[in-house]
């Protein structure tokens, strides 16, 4: 303020009213074009930010390993069915409803009902241990079973007549192999 009132004067000089340099001035231009970016990205908003192409219904998520998708409830959780048919075996990962994450679960086992060729089977999937992740039988999200009956077998219908994940039971869940219960996930 007091400067202002000095130039503001009629009996200070011009040099007196010179505006001391601002600390900017002595930058090298690397930095002035690293302050004006910051500036600039400081002031964008997300509105000015391209909207997402896909309708607003979509609801789309790629199984880990490529398999068959199962959803449970309202997509709280999935389930990713693989079959082996030339092993007979059948594998079943437990996912999160976004099927980003695996779901470990404490149970020893949990049994599916198949059905083809006119004849119904049930198949035990027991907890797979898989030293990789640290998974553990009663800490793991990967199950398996094995059947003779199973082998060369590419398609079947599939029923899981109840799991437990996180405190909520999921029963009677019925879908066809390998398209699943997901319209947008079949293969």
């Amino acid at each position: 303020m007091k400067l202002l009132r000095r130039c503001l004067s009629a009996a200070d000089t011009p040099s007196r009213c010179r505006v001391p340099p601002l600390p900017l001035a002595g930058m090298k231009p690397v930095l002035w074009f690293f302050a004006v970016a910051a500036l600039m990205l400081a002031g964008c908003e997300r509105s000015a930010q391209r909207p997402d192409p896909r309708p607003a219904h979509s609801h789309h998520h790629e199984p880990p390993h490529g398999g068959t998708v199962v959803v449970l409830g309202d997509e709280e959780f999935h389930l990713e069915v693989l079959a082996h048919p030339d092993e007979g075996r059948l594998q079943v990962y437990v996912l999160d409803g976004h099927m980003d994450n695996f779901i470990r679960l404490p149970d020893a086992s949990f049994d599916l009902v198949l059905r083809a060729a006119g004849q119904e089977h049930r198949l035990t999937l027991t907890a797979a241990r898989r030293r990789a992740t640290g998974e553990e039988v009663g800490d793991t999200a990967l199950f398996e079973g094995q059947a003779d009956w199973l082998r060369g077998r590419t398609n079947f219908e599939a029923e899981l007549p109840m799991l437990k994940i996180r405190g909520r039971e999921y029963r009677d869940v019925r879908f066809p192999f390998p398209e699943g219960n997901a319209p947008e996930h079949a293969h």
